[in-house]
């Protein structure tokens, strides 16, 4: 009996790294692309810088959403503090996403 499965969602903080978003939307599009059928890749972060950085690499993969967060940890944050202080940066948006299995 084939068994119809879920897919997979992989919630991306598109602000986090070097050169955000540059490398996270590289790096979802090669996962969205490798398995369309079974991963939802969602990115979160500032909207528009993630939308421009899509619209450089010509791809409409229906597996890849974006939701936005406005605020930005830097690196004078306390890691320890961010969730409190700034509940609308990607790293707290991207955990809220995951809490709630959405």
């Amino acid at each position: 009996m084939l068994r119809i499965m879920d897919k997979i969602k992989i919630v991306v903080d598109a602000m986090g790294g070097d050169e955000a978003p540059l490398n996270d939307v590289s790096g979802a599009i090669i996962a969205a692309e490798s398995k369309p059928d079974i991963l939802e890749i969602i990115l979160v972060g500032k909207e528009n810088l993630i939308r421009d950085e899509l619209k450089k690499h010509k791809v409409d993969l229906k597996n890849i959403s974006i939701v936005n967060a406005d605020e930005i940890i830097t690196m004078e944050d306390s890691p320890t503090d961010t969730l409190k202080t700034k509940p609308g940066s990607s790293m707290s948006v991207g955990i809220s996403l995951v809490k709630k299995k959405s």
